[in-house]
């Protein structure tokens, strides 16, 4: 395989995977809505490639990213809180793992989301603030589930 064609074939996985993860948490977006009583917005915007899905509500707002390098991120914005930013995945250092990490991205997404959209937004964040370098968020979002609902 010559040089251009390697990297012809390294761009289709990247926006296989890219399209893979962005099917994803677009089935979480659909799964979570179903049983929703608040009102919010959620926009998706593509914007050189990069996807960013984007949710609103008065005073709430959280982002998932997906971008054309393949990473993925989350942003999560209150208005009492600093913004938290989340580098989940650097698309690099996956390898071979792409299977396993999209099913973790999509237990990520269905966490996230059912926090957002039917739980506090305020007393997630409040957990959030004390996420310490190294610590993984995941466990902190699961401690405030299981403390607000007994999960």
């Amino acid at each position: 395989m010559t040089k251009a064609e390697q990297r012809a074939y390294e761009k289709e996985q990247k926006y296989s995977f890219i399209k893979q993860v962005t099917e994803t948490v677009l089935k979480s977006i659909g799964e979570s809505l179903v049983p929703n009583t608040t009102k919010v917005n959620i926009r998706l915007t593509v914007s050189g490639n990069n996807r960013y899905f984007d949710f609103h509500r008065y005073c709430e707002d959280m982002s998932i990213c997906i971008y054309t390098n393949g990473n993925v991120s989350f942003c999560f914005k209150e208005f009492c809180h600093s913004d938290v930013n989340i580098q989940e995945v650097l698309y690099e250092e996956l390898g071979d793992d792409k299977r396993e990490y999209l099913k973790r991205i999509k237990e990520d997404v269905d966490l996230i989301i059912t926090i957002y959209l039917h739980h506090y937004w305020h007393g997630f964040l409040d957990y959030m603030c004390h996420l310490e370098k190294g610590s993984d968020w995941r466990d902190v979002a699961k401690s405030f589930l299981k403390e607000c609902c007994d999960l």
